[in-house]
């Protein structure tokens, strides 16, 4: 799960890259290419990135809207600043009968894109 947090803040990162390095097959040169950063408009945000991983890992939240599923990841973030814990989130699994590791998966997301002061909340589980 630290992974996955990692990897999207890893992708928010990478949004801003304005050049790119390109290396020869002989690699005797080396070619710093520009590469225009992104138009205002094309920016992709956390939110859209958070809303896209999920998505594309679970169709069963088809019956979610986009605002829905960001919402509930903020809600994600602000149980954790009251105190919620992985075991409860274990917990909030069986008494709503959802998959854990969807509500897992989830959350994670969440914490990458949404609450990143978070990102320890996995560690030792």
């Amino acid at each position: 799960m630290k992974i996955l947090a990692v990897a999207v803040v890893a992708a928010l990162g990478l949004a801003g890259c304005a050049a790119e390095d390109t290396v020869s097959s002989d690699n005797e040169t080396r070619d710093t290419t520009f590469v225009p950063a992104p138009t205002e408009e094309s920016e992709t945000s956390s939110e859209d990135l958070y809303v896209e991983l999920i998505r594309d890992e679970y169709y069963s939240v088809d019956n979610m809207n986009d605002y829905e599923l960001v919402e509930f990841g903020k809600n994600m973030c602000s149980a954790i600043d009251d105190g919620l814990t992985v075991p409860g989130l274990a917990e909030l699994a069986l008494e709503y009968d959802v998959d854990a590791q969807m509500l897992g998966f989830i959350t994670g997301a969440a914490i990458a894109a949404f609450c990143p002061r978070h990102s320890d909340f996995f560690d030792g589980y």
